[in-house]
Order: structure tokens, then sequence, then C-alpha cells
């Protein structure tokens, strides 16, 4: 019995530093290393956040068989104004957060550095 394994992993650090720190190991950095693909953070990349949210919202709408509107200008507006340093896995939890309730309104809660807590957007139905 033979088995064939694929490995894909992410990390927001260099692996050449952590292995040159001692604290990673070389031999499985060599393996992983195969192909490296840079990806930007979320906010040096504003133009992706509003598609990225109404891919999220399509997609979490569709699951629950529910029908949904376009984000409204304040949303999108609020959208764009966090930094999202969870990037876009944060995004797409802001999105599925405002959809457990789309008959509520819209709240819109600024970015506060001492809760450290993202927007809440609430999406109307």
């Amino acid at each position: 019995m033979t088995v064939e394994v694929r490995v894909v992993a992410a990390t927001n650090r260099v692996l050449e530093d952590l292995v040159e720190a001692g604290t990673f190991r070389s031999d499985l950095m060599y393996r992983l290393n195969l192909y490296t693909i840079h990806l930007s953070p979320l906010r040096d990349r504003q133009e992706d956040i509003l598609p990225l949210a109404t891919h999220f919202l399509s997609l979490y709408a569709t699951r629950r068989g529910l029908q949904f509107n376009p984000f409204s200008e304040d949303v999108q507006a609020l959208l764009l104004s966090y930094d999202y340093p969870g990037n876009v896995r944060e995004l797409r939890n802001v999105v599925e957060r405002g959809m457990w309730n789309p008959s509520g309104p819209v709240c819109v809660k600024r970015y506060n550095r001492i809760c450290r807590q993202p927007p809440c957007v609430l999406f109307p139905s």
C-alpha cells in the first residue's frame, strides 16, 4: 500500500530566519519550501476587500438559503476602514458574523484600539 501526500502550509514568518535562529528544522523547511507564493497582507490590498466580502456574503447566503442585498455604501465604507490584522480569514469572519442576524439593522462599531474589536456589521435583508 502506498500513500501520496501533498502538504500546503502557510506562515507569516520567514522560515530561513527561523532555521538560522535554530527554532525551525532545516530539513523540514527544505521539504516544505518547494514553491513559495508571497501574498501581501489584506491591508495593503484594499481593492480586494469589497470583492472578497461580496463573495463571502454570496457564499454564506447561498448556504443558508437566504436572499441578500449588496452592501450599502455605509457598510462598504466600514469594511474598507479596517486593517484586518487577521487578513482574509478575519474579513470572512466579519461577513459571516454579520449574517447571523440578516434582518437586523446595520450596526456600525468602529475599530477600537483598546478592546481590539473588528467592525460589527449586520446586513439588512
